[in-house]
């Protein structure tokens, strides 16, 4: 390899780490969070400049800011993401004028009484069914709580990953370790604490006249909005998956039980107890080779986790609406 070719990859590996960021003048990227992802991505196999959205925002307790996009080639690298997947929005455009006072305290009195804050430890699911939100996604949801299977078309990947090429119904029911099986029977479909909110909203300006369109949004349009997580399955299986900034100490005690167990009790061969050894339980989070089979493993459980989310948050939908 000469000097010119050298040049030109550190170059290009140059390009890669600076991203492409969405921001204006009116609402800058912080400078902070910038900062910590171009750390983050210094020695990522960045397939394209990693991308900065509009609400860019760095929490004390994820190890990357919220709000990127990144691509890589060779490798999974968990800590680009939080340990919980599929945290979302949903947007829902009523026909309904504005309401008065009084409906939207009646309103929003059904919607503390659904989701009752501390939750309850009520088991919203069977075991199967957490098998089925975990393979089938949005199309659980549709059966389950009785939606029009044309609300699929406006989510996400229609709401379901295909766990096919991993093994299929039967490998998610040989994966799912018995305690995540069991705290993912209880708190589901809730929107939960943080950052998240369930609003009455009225649009007042259409700034882009054909997404609002397509939207079925107008001017003076109501419209009820929520933001919810993924619910307890996404974050159950990411923090087996390597250890991570927010780790409350019940976490950490069902973990130290459960990750050996899931890694290590499963384990075929010295080698391979070795290898989840080094990738999970070194206090750090590793890259793990897509091509391997750590990487079908982990790539298994995302898919898991964001079925898992898709169907938690069409439950939220079906009782708000």
């Amino acid at each position: 390899m000469n000097v010119e070719t050298l040049a030109t990859e550190a170059a290009h590996e140059n390009v890669l780490l600076d991203p492409e960021v969405f921001d204006s003048a009116d609402s800058p990227a912080d400078p902070l969070a910038l900062a910590q992802l171009r750390v983050g991505l210094s020695d990522a196999d960045l397939a394209a400049p990693a991308v900065v959205l509009p609400d860019f925002h760095l929490k004390k307790d994820k190890e990357m800011p919220s709000s990127i996009a990144v691509a890589t080639r060779d490798t999974i690298r968990p800590t680009l993401t939080s340990a919980s997947l599929n945290c979302g929005m949903t947007l829902l455009a009523l026909d309904e004028g504005r309401p008065g006072e009084s409906a939207i305290r009646d309103f929003y009195d059904r919607v503390r009484a659904r989701y009752p804050y501390p939750p309850t430890y009520r088991r919203d699911l069977t075991s199967e069914e957490v098998v089925r939100c975990a393979a089938e996604g949005g199309d659980f949801a549709v059966e389950r709580f009785e939606l029009d299977p044309a609300a699929l078309d406006r989510v996400e990947e229609g709401g379901r990953l295909d766990v096919d090429a991993y093994g299929g119904v039967e490998r998610v029911r040989r994966e799912l370790p018995w305690s995540v099986l069991q705290l993912s029977r209880i708190r589901f479909g809730t929107i939960g604490p943080s950052n998240h909110f369930v609003e009455l909203q009225e649009v007042e300006e259409v700034l882009d006249p054909e997404a609002a369109d397509l939207l079925g949004l107008e001017r003076g349009q109501v419209t009820l909005q929520y933001h919810g997580g993924g619910g307890s399955l996404p974050g159950e299986l990411g923090l087996l998956f390597g250890r991570r900034k927010r780790y409350p100490r019940a976490v950490r005690v069902q973990m130290a039980v459960q990750k050996p167990l899931y890694h290590f009790g499963r384990a075929r061969s010295i080698e391979e107890l070795k290898l989840r050894k080094a990738l999970y339980f070194s206090g750090r989070s590793p890259p793990v080779e897509r091509g391997g089979p750590e990487g079908e493993r982990l790539m298994l459980a995302n898919t898991m986790a964001m079925n898992y989310g898709f169907a938690f948050r069409l439950s939220t939908y079906a009782s708000l609406r």
